[in-house]
């Protein structure tokens, strides 16, 4: 026994089946009470095929990353600016550099850093900028995580004293970090001591 009826989803109509076995039987005993014993075949199965579905594609396999030696040894790292009326303020990454050792394995020879490039405004109405009195500071990899994990209201300084080699001139340098008023950034400011 079959009964066959259609059911629509997103405009495709796709017939159903309700099957009943064969040994369903329900026997009456002579007292006319209905005693309902059911007994069902050792194995039922349905298979439902439909010639009209499209069958879905097997993804692609993932593509294999090519080992370490052989990925480009040139990469580009991308400097950021910000300019602003006051200065502006351009970052550079530096990556670390690497020595081949003669097991084939490489070692850090100069930790990667961070250049922070300072310029001052001298323009009135229109922000020009003094590239003759740019100013640099570098931050290590360590203090680049001190940056990184700062809070919306938390302020750092960082100072680095150097050592001009033609005037033999300590020159002390102060990088200052601070919030802003509405907790939105965080202002960065240069101070040199000699």
């Amino acid at each position: 026994m079959s009964q066959i009826q259609s059911i629509t989803l997103k405009h495709l109509s796709l017939p159903t089946h309700t099957f009943v076995p064969s040994k369903f039987k329900i026997p009456l005993n002579r007292n006319f009470s209905l005693t309902p014993r059911f007994t069902f075949s050792s194995s039922l199965s349905v298979k439902c095929y439909h010639p009209n579905l499209v069958q879905p594609k097997p993804f692609p396999p993932l593509p294999q990353r090519p080992p370490f030696a052989e990925l480009p040894q040139q990469r580009v790292y991308v400097g950021y600016s910000v300019y602003t009326k006051k200065g502006m303020l351009t970052v550079i990454p530096r990556p670390p550099e690497f020595e081949s050792k003669s097991s084939g394995a490489f070692k850090v020879s100069k930790e990667g850093y961070v250049v922070l490039q300072f310029a001052p405004s001298v323009g009135a109405d229109e922000p020009i900028y003094d590239w003759n009195h740019k100013q640099t500071f570098s931050l290590s990899v360590s203090e680049m995580g001190t940056l990184i994990i700062l809070g919306a209201r938390d302020s750092w300084e960082f100072s680095h004293e150097t050592v001009k080699l033609k005037s033999k001139i300590d020159v002390r340098k102060v990088l200052k970090v601070e919030p802003l008023l509405d907790a939105t950034g965080h202002l960065f400011s240069l101070r040199i001591q000699s």
